[in-house]
């Protein structure tokens, strides 16, 4: 049995346990205010790895040029602190493009296009049709109050189904 673990880092982020393709635990960004709780993070990354994870892939996303430079460094901070903490714990990661995995998971019965550009695939649409096609009983809101699936505990639950793939070999 294959136990990996994805991650999407931003702010709003989360963490997903899976244990072959299965969604075992999902965790939205710990939050207090604005700031993410990294003591809490550090809780369920623990938790993770007591569960048997084999290694945690990390969406290796960069800022974009449009963002501010505040927005950018908070943005470089949370991803560096998270990767610190793997680190600090010798707790086996990897990073994961973005293109990487949408390019392996996302078929075209996924893909849903901008209604500004008809060519140009809105990600986190094509991203959340994906995983309800792939996890159809899989609840993806961040609380039991919240009505919209979150993008953070899709993006993380994509990259941990890249992530055993990769691991079993069905990535080439």
């Amino acid at each position: 049995m294959r136990k990996i673990v994805g991650i999407d880092p931003g702010k709003d982020g989360g963490v997903c346990l899976m244990e072959d393709y299965k969604v075992i635990e999902l965790f939205p960004m710990p939050r207090i205010k604005s700031n993410v709780n990294y003591k809490k993070l550090a809780e369920h990354f623990q938790f993770c790895w007591e569960y048997g994870a084999e290694v945690f892939y990390i969406e290796e996303v960069h800022s974009l040029g449009m963002s501010g430079k505040k927005s950018n460094f908070s943005f470089g901070e949370i991803f560096g602190i998270k990767q610190g903490m793997l680190a600090m714990a010798k707790i086996p990661y990897d990073f994961v493009q973005p293109k990487e995995w949408q390019s392996h998971l996302w078929s075209n019965i996924d893909k849903v296009y901008s209604n500004k550009k008809k060519n140009k695939i809105d990600t986190k649409a094509t991203s959340e049709s994906t995983a309800m096609r792939l996890y159809p009983g899989v609840d993806f809101t961040k609380s039991k109050a919240a009505s919209k699936n979150h993008d953070g505990l899709i993006d993380a639950t994509l990259v941990a189904r890249y992530g055993t793939m990769k691991l079993l070999g069905k990535t080439l």
